[in-house]
């Protein structure tokens, strides 16, 4: 049982140091313009399914519930980035799995856009939500909700700046709405 237990803890760590050197390199090669892009058909709804599909042993762990929302009367087919759109949504969901207390709610929802994009996908949960003053800097580089987040958290500050910048990559945006003590919502468009 103690084996077990520590090489749960030597994954645990693994995992975080590969995503660290990832979002690492990935803001490298965004800054240096050497972000390359692949715009293809994708089943947009069936991404999305194998993202909170990958997610539901941590969302139990938290005892946090997954729900997902995608209404049959949206086009599930859609040209885009399948790497990099699941590398976003995989990083909010996580996040928001991350910042959601036991009992709380993830939705991972698709809805109509009447801006340029053809749909919004959002990233809504019930968790801890943030101040308004720390939300004009939670997607520059190296920036968290506060000092104490990483702390209680962990993380780099990397993972936002790096959905951002792909989404902008892509032609997109990336937005945040979010009232502390709440739960926020972030939409990519």
């Amino acid at each position: 049982e103690q084996q077990k237990d520590y090489i749960k803890h030597i994954r645990h760590s693994n995992e975080h140091l590969l995503n660290v050197v990832s979002d690492i390199l990935d803001l490298s090669k965004i800054e240096s313009g050497q972000m390359n892009f692949q715009f293809v058909p994708v089943d947009l709804k069936q991404l999305c399914s194998q993202i909170l599909a990958v997610f539901v042993t941590d969302a139990k762990a938290h005892d946090v519930q997954l729900v997902f929302d995608y209404p049959d009367d949206l086009p599930t087919l859609v040209k885009a980035d399948p790497v990099r759109v699941r590398q976003i949504l995989a990083n909010l969901v996580n996040n928001a799995i991350k910042f959601t207390p036991a009992n709380g709610t993830v939705t991972l929802r698709a809805i109509n856009c009447c801006d340029d994009c053809e749909i919004k996908l959002q990233v809504v949960d019930t968790g801890i939500g943030i101040r308004k003053e720390t939300q004009a800097v939670i997607f520059d580089a190296y920036n968290q909700a506060d000092k104490f987040t990483h702390r209680m958290y962990g993380g780099t500050g990397l993972g936002l700046s790096v959905c951002k910048a792909l989404a902008e990559g892509m032609g997109g945006t990336i937005t945040l709405d979010s009232e502390e003590g709440k739960g926020s919502t972030f939409s990519l468009c």
